[in-house]
């Protein structure tokens, strides 16, 4: 994440705005203000929990439909993270992102990273993303749903 730091802004930072500013508008507006960095795109992805052992994808397309996010929950409960673009202003930028339900939100977040766009091994003129998020055991299951946030920022 080191260009993200050279930038002025921390993981804490891009965490805290992104929990805090529920818009595009107001978080667009910090991004800018506080810290000199634009907002490219941006998102939430809502993943209810899946009946017990049932395997999910959940996926959805950014606020400018630029991105698209997608939550795998396999039969076993394992949870990741995907993110995928055609668009190539979008290449080699990072993504950060975090993940709450309704209980973690005002404690502390369940997780969040950052990840960076990069070329498809398998399909020319895509770019993506992978994180691996954790198990449904430790991300909780206190809440029906998982809500996890992401934006794109420029450097």
């Amino acid at each position: 994440m080191g260009k993200a730091e050279a930038a002025g802004l921390t993981w804490e930072e891009i965490r805290e705005a992104l929990v805090r500013f529920p818009t595009e508008k107001l978080l667009r507006e910090y991004l800018s203000q506080c810290h000199g960095v634009s907002l490219l795109s941006m998102g939430s992805l809502v993943v209810p929990w899946p009946p017990s052992g049932e395997p999910l994808g959940v996926s959805n397309r950014s606020n400018d439909h630029r991105l698209i996010a997608t939550a795998w929950i396999t039969k076993g409960g394992e949870v990741s993270l995907a993110f995928e673009t055609d668009d190539p202003g979008l290449a080699g930028r990072p993504l950060y992102f975090v993940a709450y339900t309704a209980e973690s939100l005002d404690s502390d977040l369940l997780t969040g990273g950052s990840v960076w766009l990069r070329r498809s091994q398998s399909a020319p003129g895509r770019f993506e993303a992978r994180w691996w998020l954790g198990h449904l055991r430790e991300l909780g299951r206190a809440s029906p749903t998982l809500v996890i946030r992401y934006a794109v920022v420029d450097q």
